[in-house]
């Protein structure tokens, strides 16, 4: 055996087990998932590197000449790489207390996290993998052709998951250096980062620094796929377009294989081309159908029985989003204002979205993209970077022609076919689609390029032109702003502190917008100063858990929170430096109506202006509003964005043979403890209440101002009384009036113009029909806010009821 994979073999097992042994934590339970936040993890992965290198240096007399240009490739390459790997990583994470992009949830971000890190991890491995192969290869692009047997596993696993179970994530299946089947496509971007590293340092050796600045920033482009969910559609397109021409130019220049051999090699790059088409269309025709029609029966269910086809649906989606086109039109436009050259960087208009919108008084909109693809462009990237992609555009087209009559041969000719295809699918589908992202038509046409380039030094072409030399400058000039905008979005954005860490509302921080506990699922969304949602009622009873942050809620007044019914108020509730309350209220007569909540923060706040994020949004409260699982346990992901005069809210879709079970959420089957709005039972002096039965403790309870309870048994046989006091402070020039409901009829209204107790007989006729009796004031007081004690409550009425001998 060669010392060198003697010497491979003892670096790849420092790498990957080492940091576990030392305590690396993990987000999970895959072994291979060592987060990148470990400090110890870089400086291993550098001192293996550099081991490696060391080594090369001191056994191979062929490397000391290009010592130099290969020690300037991998450190440009490694430096970059790992920044641009950290920075999406961090920029990629839920921020400003809303999801960026679809399921990026919190635990999601950090199992995402750990992916990208794994890539990290995985790729100075493949470069020392490549070093030491050199030292005995006379054509680096041998080794291609093992390539295709690792991506079998993957493509049987994601065939499956498309075509056959839709939920189906493989959690179990090994495929790709431990990843799962949502992995895989980043395991396939990790191996084509690898060999587009492989083929730029190989160039650099033969052509000394011509193509260092573009495989450095192809290597660059490579880390961007991983922060987009199209992974899988870019892993594709690069196993399409990449591969089959490198491959069957390893193959056709290898010697030391046989006949047949060879044979199975073309056998294999055919195969893996084939299964590659095959998924791509899968993939688009079932995600896209299965969208269309989801978003169909959101906004038209009356419609979605007589669907006849996909190009029904789109029409309708089509139509709908059109209409909608302003709502994107005027952040976007708005942005560019903001920084017309270079504009907010990737991902900008996605982070800042919100931040515009709100300022027009207008819903908020889907917290995807613009639907314009050129109007995002402005917003993310500015004048330079829309110069940039009409050059990417056009350059693939422009390269085939100069070369078209040297292209010779079937493979060299698939490959432009494949290549011409793919261009023309990805322009289709993206700029005409409802949802565009310009990463996923910037990056991939930046890789046709690349691969239009290859083509072309292999037949004799040489970028001799001012205007091709121009190009290379300005491309790698934009990949140098585009890495300065990362930088900005990354920074801008508190990742640990929103994301990684659950910190408490009372201690200033954001709750993210997603928890999960044991299988189920907690969604909270910010309010605006006055938020409005409709919703059918399931029952009469319902909750509310609301959030308030100490920057809106600090003494001396506080936050007041009111919560109105169909137009009519219900509670005030009072936060004092922050907070969480849980509200339950009975209501008589909602079950089965669609009922108007509406909930006013009498005070909002900015992010910005604390210094904290560049969250501009005017923020209220945080309010729960979805708690759910399915039957099996499995968390519910996929859901329905509907819109109201607030921040995004969600309402889960159940889906086929697969039944929702709610807990908490909103309406309620019944009340948990009997009876809702009140307070801790007290004791008092029973001497300070005339009539009350002498040696009997006085036991009462505060109300809010509203409470409910069930009706005691011996009011409905017979005529009872029950005593009421008011604390009010200023009842004399305020008076307060309760109401008494028995179910929804009033029975009884009284006024307290002074402190003291009221006894109020309540007659059995009038109560003998209903099961509830629910207790109303017109207002409440704080007694910490008057100044009266340390009492944060909101105090109704005191209610006592006498004992039955």
């Amino acid at each position: 055996m060669k010392i060198s994979t003697i010497l491979f073999s003892i670096l790849s097992i420092i790498c990957l087990v080492l940091p576990r042994c030392f305590g690396a934590y993990s987000f999970g339970s895959d072994f291979w998932e060592t987060p990148i936040t470990v400090p110890g993890n870089n400086f291993l992965l550098l001192l293996c590197l550099a081991a490696g290198v060391f080594y090369l240096f001191c056994s191979a007399n062929q490397f000391r000449r290009s010592f130099y240009p290969l020690l300037l490739t991998i450190f440009f390459l490694i430096v970059l790489i790992s920044s641009a790997v950290h920075l999406t990583a961090l920029s990629r994470l839920p921020s400003d207390g809303y999801v960026t992009v679809d399921y990026h949830t919190v635990e999601w971000a950090q199992h995402y996290t750990n992916r990208v890190g794994r890539m990290y991890m995985t790729l100075p491995l493949l470069f020392l993998a490549a070093l030491l192969i050199w030292r005995d290869a006379t054509n680096p692009y041998f080794l291609l052709l093992f390539v295709p047997l690792l991506f079998l596993p993957s493509c049987a696993v994601a065939a499956y998951q498309y075509f056959f179970d839709r939920f189906f994530l493989a959690p179990t299946s090994s495929m790709i250096f431990g990843l799962s089947a949502h992995g895989c496509a980043i395991g396939i971007s990790v191996y084509f980062l690898s060999i587009i590293a492989f083929a730029g340092i190989w160039l650099n050796f033969r052509n000394r620094y011509t193509y260092l600045f573009i495989f450095a920033f192809l290597a660059i482009v490579g880390t961007h796929f991983l922060q987009t969910q199209q992974t899988v559609q870019i892993g594709w397109l690069l196993l399409a377009g990449l591969l089959p021409r490198m491959y069957l130019y390893a193959a056709a220049e290898t010697r030391t294989f046989s006949k047949s051999a060879r044979r199975f090699a073309h056998a294999l790059a055919f195969g893996v081309v084939i299964i590659a088409a095959v998924m791509l269309c899968g993939k688009y025709f079932l995600s896209a159908r299965d969208v269309f029609f989801q978003r169909l029966y959101a906004e038209h269910p009356q419609k979605a029985p007589q669907r006849t086809s996909i190009i029904d649906d789109y029409k309708i989606v089509a139509q709908k989003h059109d209409s909608a086109r302003i709502y994107y039109a005027a952040p976007a436009i708005h942005m560019f204002m903001d920084s017309p050259l270079i504009g907010l960087g990737p991902a900008g208009y996605q982070h800042n979205q919100l931040n515009y919108q709100h300022r027009y008084n207008i819903p908020a909109g889907p917290i995807h993209n613009a639907a314009d693809y050129y109007l995002q462009l402005l917003a993310d990237l500015g004048l330079l970077g829309c110069l940039v992609v009409v050059f990417i555009h056009l350059y693939p087209l422009w390269m085939v022609y100069k070369i078209r009559n040297r292209i010779s041969g079937v493979s060299s000719r698939l490959c432009a076919a494949l290549l011409g295809s793919a261009s023309a699918i990805w322009l289709l589908l993206y700029i005409t689609g409802p949802h565009v992202d310009y990463l996923e038509v910037l990056w991939p046409y930046a890789c046709i390029q690349a691969v239009m380039v290859t083509i072309a030094l292999q037949h004799g072409y040489q970028p001799k032109s001012l205007s091709t030399k121009t190009f290379i400058v300005a491309v790698a000039l934009a990949a140098t702003l585009y890495g300065i905008g990362s930088l900005k979005n990354a920074f801008s954005f508190h990742a640990y502190n929103y994301a990684l860490k659950f910190s408490g509302i009372v201690s200033g921080g954001y709750r993210p917008e997603w928890q999960f506990e044991n299988n189920e699922i907690k969604r909270w969304i910010w309010t605006n100063k006055n938020m409005q949602f409709k919703a059918t009622a399931a029952s009469d009873y319902f909750m509310f858990l609301i959030a308030a942050n100490p920057h809106n809620s600090a003494p001396p007044q506080g936050l007041t929170v009111t919560l109105r019914v169909n137009g009519n108020t219900l509670d005030r509730v009072t936060f004092i430096n922050g907070g969480t309350k849980s509200l339950l209220y009975y209501v008589p007569g909602l079950k089965g109506t669609e009922v108007l909540f509406s909930i006013y923060a009498s005070r909002t706040f900015k992010p910005s202006e604390k210094g904290e994020t560049k969250d501009s949004r005017e923020l209220g409260v945080m309010l729960l509003t979805t708690y759910a699982k399915r039957d099996d346990g499995s968390p519910v992901l996929n859901g329905i964005t509907i819109h109201s005069s607030g921040y995004p809210f969600l309402r889960l879709k159940e889906e086929k043979n697969r039944p929702l079970h709610f807990r908490n959420a909103l309406f309620l089957a019944e009340l948990p403890e009997g009876d809702c709005g009140f307070y801790a039972w007290e004791t008092w002096d029973a001497q300070k209440v005339e009539a009350w039965p002498k040696g009997v403790p006085l036991r009462l309870r505060w109300t809010g101002m509203r409470a409910s309870m069930p009706i005691p048994d011996f009011w409905k046989h017979k005529d009872g009384s029950l005593y009421v006091y008011a604390g009010h402070p200023d009842l004399n020039h305020d008076p307060v009036i309760l109401t008494i409901y028995a179910g929804g009829d009033i029975i009884k209204t009284v006024t307290f113009a002074e402190q003291r107790w009221l006894a109020i007989p309540i007659a059995s006729s009038l109560i003998s029909r209903h099961t509830m009796v629910t207790f109303q004031v017109n207002r409440t007081w704080n007694p910490r806010l008057t100044g009266r004690s340390s009492d944060s409550r909101d105090l109704g009425v005191a209610i006592a009821i006498p004992p039955q001998p």
